[in-house]
């Protein structure tokens, strides 16, 4: 179990916001708004979340949303909740690729035995897109996924591609994805694999299979890359 902490700014008969909020080390937030009516209250119902500077630890990394708004309506049994979601400001932090910041929405079904939505993101000049889909039991989390498909991330003068990538939520393997390089540059690749022990000249396309473990640690194993132009490789000495 995870404590809980948090403070009360205030509440009243239409809503209820709270402060430093934070579950152990793996979720924090600044703020969260809780919208909703006097019946609402009575039935334990809620009509909208709106949170700011949200932080989750995903496998080694740090997902930061700025600003986060869900609205809801209640669902057909099993499930408890419909909902739509926008989310503005979102980022990964320790990422070897510099994601500029982005925007999505979509929306989700919840209940206590299963949560699943679907939703998009992209950046303000559509440069860096993707599309994700989640599918989370709480009761086992070894069967709950985060699917990354139709991603683009420019890398320098490349692109970087990701179909059917998943995310983990338990295990030792966080990420399991394949990714294709187009004009990618093959000293931030290498770099990025050696820590920075090895460097390169040249731009290369090719797929590889990767796996990050729940650290953080990327593990290549496999794949085929073409390089476009000669180049060099060097290794820095033991």
């Amino acid at each position: 179990m995870h404590d809980i902490s948090f403070m009360v700014e205030s509440a009243g008969l239409y809503s209820m916001t709270l402060r430093d909020i934070s579950l152990g080390q793996e979720l924090t937030l600044d703020s969260i708004t809780v919208q909703y009516t006097p019946f609402d209250l009575l039935s334990m119902q809620l009509r909208q979340l709106h949170a700011k500077n949200l932080e989750v630890m995903l496998g080694g990394y740090v997902l930061h949303i700025e600003d986060v708004q869900v609205d809801l309506s209640e669902a057909e049994p099993p499930m408890r909740w419909n909902g739509t979601w926008d989310i503005t400001g979102l980022g990964i932090r320790e990422l070897p690729v510099a994601l500029p910041p982005l925007k999505g929405s979509g929306e989700f079904k919840a209940g206590a035995q299963r949560i699943i939505g679907r939703g998009s993101f992209q950046d303000d000049g559509g440069k860096s897109q993707g599309i994700v889909q989640l599918d989370y039991v709480p009761q086992d989390q070894e069967k709950s996924t985060l699917l990354f498909s139709e991603a683009k991330i420019p890398w320098n003068s490349g692109t970087v591609t990701l179909n059917n990538g998943v995310y983990h939520f338990v295990g030792k393997k966080a990420f399991v994805g394949h990714i294709r390089l187009h004009k990618f540059s093959l000293n931030d690749f290498l770099r990025m694999l050696t820590a920075d022990r090895a460097s390169a000249t040249g731009t290369v396309n090719g797929s590889i299979p990767l796996v990050v473990e729940r650290d953080g640690t990327p593990l290549v194993h496999g794949g085929k890359l073409m390089a476009m132009e000669p180049g060099a490789i060097t290794l820095a000495p033991d």
